[in-house]
């Protein structure tokens, strides 16, 4: 649980920074768009500058959406962990009897010594 968290915690860091550098991209972007062309730049070198911050745009959209599902993944990954965790069932061959604890962490109940 404690590894699924901390991946989850990861994915959702990852997936607010791109979405701050798809902010950046867009903002670039309609800049470029708005901006007035230079006196000695082509509208080639304008359409090529365009197009570039327009891949770099669909590359962080299409990242942003694979972390997405990551998260999803994620957060399926940690209920179906938690769902897991409801009880143990621990068998001791033929020594079957008496108390037998390694670790709890929640209540023991129904306890009887001696055989069966």
């Amino acid at each position: 649980m404690t590894t699924i968290s901390k991946k989850e915690a990861e994915i959702a860091d990852f997936n607010t920074a791109t979405d701050k550098q798809l902010a950046e991209v867009n903002a670039n972007l309609g800049a470029l768009c708005l901006a007035k062309r230079e006196q000695d730049e082509t509208e080639a070198d304008r359409a090529s500058a365009i197009s570039q911050v327009a891949i770099e745009q669909t590359v962080l959209g299409e990242s942003r959406k694979l972390l997405q599902d990551l998260l999803s993944g994620m957060h399926t990954a940690a209920v179906n962990a938690r769902k897991d965790q409801g009880q143990v069932v621990n068998n001791f061959g033929g020594q079957n009897e008496g108390m037998q604890i390694g670790v709890s962490y929640g209540a023991i109940s129904g306890i009887t010594f001696g055989r069966k």
